[in-house]
């Protein structure tokens, strides 16, 4: 038996979804004295449009706690988590991993929940990654459903549930599938299919009868649980129409399109009922069934509501998914298994068989898979586990000691030998100007028809209003020296006063005549300056132009103006050498021309991307 412990589980459904077994055993564990953490559902696909719903409500939830966190009950508490929606990006992993991990240690400083176990239901990379942020006292992973044949998207978890495999102490599975796969990665895996709770699947006690019953007439079929896309509809539309003097209802929330059976009129969809009133659905249920298609999916999937069922001593009819015909196996047929809609047809009609106490035998199968009977055996698995794990820190501690010694000093060296080489390549020698010689164009200018000048909003240094003076005092140079007829000034940055406003005075005032400059203030970018410049050029009837930009810039402008401009229509660049964000070769490159330089090879993808280039 556990002692009190600090349980962390990281559960694959919210709180207040469906009541299963994640629900089950951490209340159970809070009920014994265990404090218990219940993290939501962090996800195994991106959401779409239908899960606004989904997020709608964790936002709810998270208010609804301090920073996310509520007391639902005695030692137990709810996180509803706000994190990143993409569970295979790297980028995303890391820092939901971050977030978690900050803020699962805040709520541990100010409970004192220290050395938790940390008990997972979800195999994602996430959940790998706390565990070795939290170096818990014991990790568990239950593995319940084969989450890769659950939709395109989950496909991708395959490489991190086998990476969690190999990470956790022990493992759990639900099916005998699951339980193959879970023990070629974790040698300590062992069968837990879900249980039933007694207390509530009562057979003793004759309920009330339901509201939805009263005016429906027995015979009933039914079913409990989620309406999914695994339940075969094929197969009930087809006993429906067969069997029009039979009832069908479907108690539990509908999570597909069920139009195809909503027509007919024997059928009938409760909607999602509490937990506790369920078995009085069921007990009026002539038979109950597990309609569930046969896929690689329900292959892995061992029905809840088959001991529920049974545990009101019901008769069931199933298809032959695998662990159904391995539990006929284990208890001699007390199912009934079709494989198709006449075989059904034929359980169904055919009605009990002449099998003595017959109903007292489900009940007492049903009482071998009690929760309190798995989670007894799960703590004293859990309890041995532990147990060998501090036998062996004694054993081993001078060990442990030196490779944890050898462990960081080889952490901290090889990390801070590779800062300091890139510190040295970067800002204590010439390289970067190495790399940002592919940026520059130099070549000899003659004269044009228009001079075109950027304004200071687009260059090297990523923030607008910067070097348009150094452009403009260029510009009137190469126009007093005849290499330009007119000139374009192109900007639409303004702060105080717009950009080149300033820039026309300026070369007004150094002696450019006012009627040969015209001013381009939409532009927000370089490929709206090159844009609305070339329509200036059209409407005046210039054919050829010298962009003036910084050096570092030229490569781009140059790329943008061949995409933009027409063949009949040439240009030259000329990059502004008296430029703070440029440097020759030389040592010791400061920070902000580094960024200058890289900000441009981000911006010329960029516009690959955009197709601008």
């Amino acid at each position: 038996m556990l002692n009190q412990e600090n349980i962390v589980c990281f559960s694959s459904i919210d709180w207040d979804f469906i009541w299963q077994g994640h629900q089950e055993i951490m209340s159970t564990l809070a009920a014994q004295g265990h404090r218990v953490l219940f993290i939501e559902n962090t996800g195994i696909r991106t959401p779409g449009i239908r899960d606004a719903g989904r997020l709608k409500k964790r936002l709810s939830n998270w208010y609804k706690g301090t920073q996310g966190i509520r007391k639902q009950s005695e030692n137990l508490y709810i996180y509803s988590p706000l994190i990143l929606p993409f569970p295979y990006s790297k980028l995303a992993v890391q820092l939901n991993t971050y977030i978690l991990k900050r803020q699962l240690q805040h709520w541990f400083e100010s409970l004192h929940f220290y050395n938790p176990i940390f008990w997972t239901f979800l195999p994602t990379a996430l959940a790998s990654n706390l565990i070795t942020k939290i170096n818990p006292k014991l990790s568990v992973y239950y593995c319940i459903d084969n989450l890769e044949a659950s939709s395109p998207q989950a496909k991708k978890i395959r490489r991190d549930e086998n990476n969690l495999l190999k990470t956790v102490d022990l493992a759990f599975a639900t099916s005998h599938k699951l339980l193959e796969n879970c023990k070629k990665y974790n040698a300590q895996s062992h069968f837990f299919p879900f249980g039933v709770s007694l207390e509530n699947f009562n057979s003793t006690q004759k309920p009330q009868k339901p509201i939805e019953l009263k005016a429906i007439s027995n015979p009933i079929l039914g079913y409990i649980g989620g309406i999914h896309k695994w339940i075969d509809f094929d197969l009930v539309h087809t006993l429906a129409t067969r069997l029009p003097d039979f009832q069908f209802v479907f108690v539990g929330p509908i999570q597909t399109d069920v139009s195809k059976l909503a027509s007919l009129k024997n059928i009938t969809f409760t909607g999602k009922k509490d937990r506790t009133e369920l078995p009085n659905f069921a007990y009026y249920f002539d038979h109950c069934l597990i309609p569930y298609r046969m896929h690689e999916y329900t292959n892995c999937v061992y029905p809840t509501k088959l001991n529920e069922y049974l545990a009101l001593g019901k008769s069931v009819i199933s298809t032959p998914i695998r662990e159904i015909i391995l539990f006929n196996q284990k208890h001699g047929d007390i199912v009934k298994v079709a494989k198709t809609a006449a075989e059904f047809q034929n359980h169904i009609q055919k009605g009990e068989n002449e099998i003595e106490n017959i109903q007292q035998k489900r009940v007492d199968i049903a009482k071998t898979n009690a929760w309190p009977n798995r989670i007894s055996e799960m703590n004293d698995l859990i309890s041995k586990k532990i147990q060998e794990k501090q036998d062996e820190t004694q054993v081993h501690w001078s060990n442990q000691l030196k490779h944890i010694s050898k462990k960081y000093r080889s952490a901290f060296l090889k990390p801070a030998v590779g800062l300091l080489l890139f510190y040295i390549l970067l800002f204590r020698s010439p390289l970067p100007w190495f790399m940002a010689q592919p940026l520059r164009i130099d070549k000899p200018l003659t004269p044009v028809d228009v001079i075109i000048t950027l304004g200071g909003g687009v260059g090297e240094s990523g923030q607008a209003g910067q070097g348009y003076q150094e452009r403009v005092a260029e510009t009137v140079r190469l126009f007093q020296e005849g290499y330009g007829k007119y000139v374009i000034f192109s900007s639409g940055y303004a702060y105080q006063f717009h950009e080149t406003k300033i820039m026309h005075a300026l070369a007004v005032e150094s002696g450019i005549p006012n009627d040969k400059i015209f001013i381009e203030k939409k532009s927000r970018n370089t490929h709206e300056n090159i844009k609305f410049s070339y329509q200036i050029m059209q409407k005046k009837g210039f054919q050829s132009a010298i962009f003036v930009s910084s050096p570092y810039h030229s490569k781009r402008v140059a790329l943008t103006a061949t995409k933009n401009f027409p063949k009949n229509t040439s240009f030259q660049t000329y990059g502004v050498q008296n430029n703070s964000y440029f440097s020759g070769f030389q040592w010791y490159p400061k920070l902000y021309q580094m960024k200058a330089i890289l900000h441009e090879y981000a911006a010329i993808v960029y516009y690959k991307f955009k197709k601008y280039i």
